[in-house]
């Protein structure tokens, strides 16, 4: 099986899929990031180190986006690279300029949505068209992000199904679970007498850090002096969020950290043990896996209602909504002031039967290998 993902190179979710792929298919894997000029075979790379620099406006994006066209489809042709499958994960209305040349010489074309493609190209409807037209599938997360799809997109309902990543971090999660909060809160040098509240997981704009601090400062409480914030900046490249949520929380009475640094698996292992609530609120979201593991081990998640969340709604998963991003603030202090008991175990056997590696890999497979007529 030869298989070419069309896709931004620093999606976690592609490093997975195609690790595992690799390993029970033995598979051949190449990723063409159009946006960043990078062509590599996954089995050859760390994928997950090669760095990208981020473009200075959207005109140079864009020309860049068309030389890199020019350049991998003369690439492809004079190599004569011959693949079985191509997928685009992350559909960009750009693709428009390079997919007849995949559709010509690839006998398989699929298209993975994430949501955050959706919402934004929708706009750009004549060109997503002609895009999808091309894929023989296109695949979702979940039944919502799907739904909301073929409201705008009726045309494609033969086309559609749903499948979703699997979370490598539950295998290490379960090996090392364990509900002794403390030895994890130490080694990350967080307060011990204070509840732990993740926000967010990335310093991308749409986690709408700013909002949830005003919604917090708005909320006049002592029960502030027991909270202590985290904000993980690792993931999304965005250093002036960054600079701007320091600037905001600098003037707030809230102790927090703001974690900026590399981390490793074990890291974030221990950060999922030592933190007691996660707040979940950003503007869309596709099942973030770190929302699934902050399930997984049962701490409590607020999560906001406006989220593609039905398929854990349907499932029974435990978890606290609130309405808008104002109310983030008065949410938390409710359930600070008032702990509401979470279904700890059935939470933790609804994600490990969702989310576990064997059971996603092997629907990605069934695609992969099913005929097309």
């Amino acid at each position: 099986m030869r298989i070419l993902f069309l896709s931004p190179i620093n999606s976690i979710f592609l490093h997975e899929l195609s690790k595992r792929l690799i390993e029970r298919c033995n598979a051949t894997i190449f990723i063409l990031d159009l946006f960043n000029d990078v062509f590599v075979n996954a089995q050859d790379n760390d994928i997950r180190y090669i760095k990208v620099k981020k473009k200075p406006n959207r005109l140079i994006r864009n020309l860049l986006f068309i030389k890199n066209v020019i350049k991998y489809r003369s690439y492809i042709k004079r190599a004569d690279l011959k693949f079985d499958i191509c997928n685009i994960h992350y559909v960009d209305s750009r693709y428009i300029f390079i997919i007849n040349f995949f559709k010509k010489r690839i006998p398989k074309l699929f298209a993975s949505i994430y949501g955050a493609d959706f919402y934004y190209y929708k706009k750009y409807k004549f060109f997503l068209t002609r895009i999808l037209d091309k894929a023989d599938k296109i695949t979702f997360t979940n039944e919502f992000m799907e739904m909301n799809f073929l409201k705008e997109f009726e045309q494609y309902r033969e086309k559609t199904t749903i499948l979703h990543f699997g979370l490598s971090n539950l295998e290490l999660l379960n090996k090392f679970y364990n509900d002794n909060r403390t030895l994890y809160k130490k080694k990350l040098n967080f307060p011990l007498d204070k509840k732990i509240v993740l926000c967010g997981y990335s310093s991308s704009p749409f986690h709408q850090h700013l909002k949830v601090i005003n919604s917090l400062v708005k909320v006049e409480t002592s029960i502030w002096d027991k909270v202590f914030l985290v904000f993980p900046m690792t993931y999304g490249g965005y250093a002036d969020q960054v600079s701007k949520v320091k600037e905001a929380l600098s003037h707030t009475r809230f102790d927090f950290a703001i974690l900026e640094n590399y981390l490793s698996d074990e890291d974030i292992a221990s950060l999922r043990f030592a933190t007691d609530i996660m707040l979940n609120v950003p503007v869309y979201d596709q099942l973030s896996g770190t929302l699934q593991e902050n399930i997984f081990i049962g701490n409590t998640v607020i999560a906001g209602t406006w989220l593609p969340y039905k398929v854990f709604d349907d499932m029974g998963v435990d978890y606290i909504k609130v309405d808008s991003i104002e109310n983030v603030g008065i949410v938390l202090k409710e359930n600070i002031e008032s702990v509401r008991i979470i279904n700890k175990q059935k939470n933790k056997e609804i994600i490990w039967n969702f989310s576990n590696w064997d059971i996603c890999l092997q629907k990605w497979i069934n695609l992969y290998t099913q005929k097309i007529s």
